[in-house]
């Protein structure tokens, strides 16, 4: 444990995003806010190559963190969010990535073979994150959500140079406010011009679908979600898939729900507002026989034959890309609402449920 205590400090020292030459960013005089259009849990400063990334409390948007950004100094990075892992794959930084949760929860091929090839480790979820295993890979950063829990080993790891961020993309209300978060990855890796590119093309995209489903004017019905301990979990209309159904087309039966988390809502009161509805989306399982095995009561409900769809069948790939690519889980809801909009589409995420 004494040698540990040694190779902690020998290392961390001189690792991570807090530097020695991170004492020249202490204030934010001369410093560039980068313009954001939707994300509204964190801020960026600039200044030349330098970033300055400003954590803001979900709640109250007030400043909780603020991290020096010196993008040399971040090659090696814990990643325990499945969304920014695709970030990192859709940048093509892939070799800054030396630790994710899980080899089972990768859908990149490049990723996976890196796993393979022992460049990548798995490091589990991060309450149970083991002190030493850390020590051994010297990471300079480590990205997590959180979940009320107090990250491990926090003090001694902040004290030896190795910065937690905390991702909060997954409480952002708009589609493309996840999508933002891009930004941050672009920040970490020095690709900050070719994040923001690629923001700007999926917002582009994004925009250009929404404005032409305005233009139907039947909107199919639709419900979304599950039975889970008996209560069915479904997005509340101002939660970003909420918005996703309404911007692609979609007449969402809960869309005038307030608030950005999901509902839990009683079985009798989904059964009594969709009796009629056409499409179900998201019921978390690949077919309709391990539909009515994790919901017997599931064929009480229209939508059940002919108009049930999910991304259970490559959830790894939906998990890993979807907060990115916003503009393509908007394409593959607005073809499933409006098949005539294209014959010959090819979905990215969503297939209908198989028998």
């Amino acid at each position: 444990m004494r040698n540990l205590l040694f190779i902690l400090i020998g290392v961390f020292l001189v690792l991570g995003c807090s530097s020695d030459a991170d004492t020249t960013i202490t204030e934010h005089k001369n410093w560039k806010a980068v313009p954001l259009k939707y994300a509204k849990h964190f801020r960026l400063l600039q200044k030349g190559e330098q970033f300055r990334l400003i954590l803001l409390d979900p709640d109250t948007k007030e400043e909780v963190q603020s991290i020096p950004i010196a993008p040399k100094s971040n090659e090696r990075i814990i990643c325990l969010t499945a969304t920014l892992t695709g970030m990192f794959c859709e940048l093509d930084v892939r070799d800054f990535v030396i630790g994710v949760t899980a080899e089972n929860q990768l859908y990149d091929p490049q990723m996976k073979k890196r796993f393979k090839s022992g460049d990548v480790d798995a490091y589990g979820d991060f309450t149970q994150l083991s002190l030493e295993r850390v020590a051994n890979a010297h990471p300079n950063v480590i990205l997590y959500n959180f979940v009320n829990n107090e990250f491990p080993h926090k003090e001694k790891l902040e004290k030896f140079g190795v910065q937690l961020v905390v991702v909060n993309d997954w409480l952002e209300a708009h589609p493309l406010a996840k999508a933002e978060w891009i930004k941050v990855v672009g920040a970490l890796t020095g690709t900050f011009d070719e994040a923001n590119s690629l923001f700007e093309k999926i917002e582009t995209n994004y925009l250009a679908i929404r404005e032409k489903v305005s233009q139907f004017e039947e909107q199919p019905s639709i419900i979304s979600g599950n039975l889970i301990s008996g209560s069915w979990y479904a997005p509340s209309g101002e939660n970003y898939f909420g918005i996703l159904i309404k911007d692609a087309g979609g007449d969402y039966t809960y869309k005038d729900s307030k608030g950005t988390r999901s509902l839990a809502l009683p079985l009798e009161k989904i059964l009594d507002d969709n009796q009629n509805t056409s499409i179900w989306l998201n019921p978390g399982v690949p077919t309709k026989k391990q539909l009515l095995q994790l919901n017997s009561h599931a064929a009480l409900l229209a939508a059940f034959e002919n108009g049930t769809y999910g991304y259970a069948r490559n959830s790894n790939k939906f998990w890993e890309q979807s907060a990115t690519r916003a503009d393509f889980v908007l394409d593959d809801l607005a073809h499933i609402f409006h098949p005539e909009m294209n014959d010959d589409y090819t979905f990215h995420y969503y297939a209908p449920l198989q028998p």
